[in-house]
């Protein structure tokens, strides 16, 4: 297993497939949608309207987008480990399914789900680090000892 926190781990039926928001990512995504948050205005006006397939469409689309992302950065991370086992092992990443062979296999409650791997992954390949040092100053004498 790989463990990464820009990665998360898309399960759809019997497969894993890693998933991030790469910078290419990004610009893909925004060149469809033109920004991240016009994606989650897609898939809330597909809910309020009760346009269901409108967002399995755009489910597979970001999937899609986030998993070829996903396998590149894994693939990238194998480039420069020593790891052999871990090379041979993102080598061997699968592609994503293609959204017609997804609209065959895949029940609402996976596609549901597949969403929320979706969401997961952008929050985390979005996420700010901010480090701070423990307050010392006098108003807070805890930290300050």
């Amino acid at each position: 297993m790989i463990e990464d926190k820009y990665i998360v781990f898309a399960h759809v039926k019997d497969n894993e497939y890693p998933m991030c928001l790469t910078i290419k990512a990004l610009s893909v995504l925004e060149g469809t949608y033109g920004s991240v948050d016009n994606i989650f205005g897609v898939a809330k006006e597909a809910t309020k309207t009760n346009h269901v397939m409108d967002l399995v469409k755009t489910t597979f689309a970001v999937a899609s987008v986030l998993a070829d992302a996903g396998r590149d950065y894994v693939r990238e991370m194998a480039a420069t480990s020593n790891d052999k086992e871990f090379q041979d092992m993102a080598q061997s990443l699968s592609d994503f399914p293609a959204a017609a062979e997804l609209e065959k296999s895949m029940t609402w409650a996976e596609c549901r789900a597949l969403w929320n791997d979706c969401v997961a992954a952008i929050a985390r390949g979005s996420g700010r680090e901010v480090e701070t040092e423990p307050d010392k100053s006098a108003k807070n004498a805890e930290s300050a000892m």
